[in-house]
C-alpha cells in the first residue's frame, strides 16, 4: 500500500511540475482546472 501511495504522490507532483513549467503565463487556466 505504501508503494502505491508513494507512486501516486510522485505522479501528482510530476504532473503539477509539468503543468506549471508548460503553462507559466496561464496560471489562471490551471487554477480553474482544479
Amino acid at each position: 500500500m505504501r508503494v502505491i501511495l508513494f507512486l501516486a504522490v510522485v505522479c501528482l507532483v510530476l504532473a503539477a511540475l509539468l503543468e506549471t513549467a508548460n503553462s507559466k503565463p496561464a496560471d489562471k487556466n490551471s487554477k480553474e482546472r482544479f
